[in-house]
C-alpha cells in the first residue's frame, strides 16, 4: 500500500511538474509578438498614404486580436467583480473592450503620427506564463522635437494564444490606473454609473 502511495504522489508530481512545463512562456516568443504588435502600430500610424479612418480601422483590428480583453476587464473591476451577475459581467466586458480599443487606436494615431523609430530594452520573465517587453520609441512631437519615451507591454499565454495584458506608459500601468478610477468612480456612483460613463466615452471617441 504503501509502495502504491509512493508511486502515485511520484507520478502526481511529475504531472504537474511536466504540466507547468508545458505551459511556460519563452521571453522570446513573447518578445517577438510584442515587437509585432509595436512595428504595424507606428507603420500604420506613421503612414500619410492613407486617412486617419483608414488608420483608425487597422489600429481596432491590430488591438481587438491582440489584447486579452477578458482578463483586463476582470482585473480593471478589482473586487467589484465577484459582487456583479454574469449578465453584468458580459455587459461591462463589451461596454470596456470598446472603451479600451478607442482609446488605444486614438492616442496611437495622435502620439505616433511622428514616429521615426523604436528598440526593444529588456524583457523580463514575471511568471510561467507571462513576460514583460520594454521598448524605447523615438518620435517627433508637434512641436518638431525629437523625444524617447519607454513603453512596456505585458504578454500573457492563455487559452487565446498569446495577448497583451496590460500596457505600461512611462511606469504608469493603464491597468493599475483603470482599476483605481473605475473602483472610485463605483465607490461614489454606483456601477451602473460606471457602464454610463464608458459608454459616454465611447461616444465621445467615436467621434473623434
Amino acid at each position: 500500500m504503501k509502495v502504491l502511495l509512493k508511486k502515485f504522489t511520484l507520478s502526481l508530481f511529475l504531472l504537474c511538474f511536466v504540466a507547468n512545463f508545458a505551459v511556460a512562456l519563452e521571453p522570446q516568443k513573447a518578445a517577438d509578438f510584442a515587437e509585432g504588435i509595436i512595428k504595424i502600430a507606428s507603420q500604420t500610424a506613421s503612414d500619410n498614404s492613407i486617412s486617419k479612418a483608414k488608420k483608425i480601422a487597422k489600429l481596432t483590428d491590430l488591438f481587438s486580436s491582440t489584447y486579452d480583453i477578458k482578463t483586463a476587464a476582470k482585473f480593471s473591476l478589482g473586487t467589484e467583480w465577484k459582487n456583479i451577475s454574469e449578465e453584468q459581467r458580459e455587459s461591462f466586458t463589451q461596454v470596456y473592450k470598446t472603451y479600451l480599443v478607442a482609446a488605444q487606436t486614438n492616442n496611437v494615431v495622435s502620439f505616433l503620427s511622428g514616429f521615426l523609430s523604436f528598440k526593444q530594452a529588456d524583457v523580463s520573465q514575471m511568471s510561467s506564463s507571462s513576460v514583460s517587453i520594454k521598448f524605447n520609441i523615438t518620435y517627433k512631437a508637434q512641436d518638431s522635437k525629437i523625444k524617447n519615451i519607454s513603453l512596456e507591454l505585458v504578454v500573457k499565454d492563455g487559452n487565446d494564444g498569446l495577448k497583451v495584458f496590460d500596457v505600461i506608459f512611462e511606469g504608469i500601468s493603464l491597468l493599475q490606473s483603470q482599476r483605481s478610477e473605475f473602483t472610485n468612480i463605483i465607490a461614489n456612483k454606483g456601477f451602473d454609473n460606471l457602464i454610463k460613463d464608458l459608454k459616454s466615452k465611447n461616444k465621445a471617441n467615436a467621434s473623434k
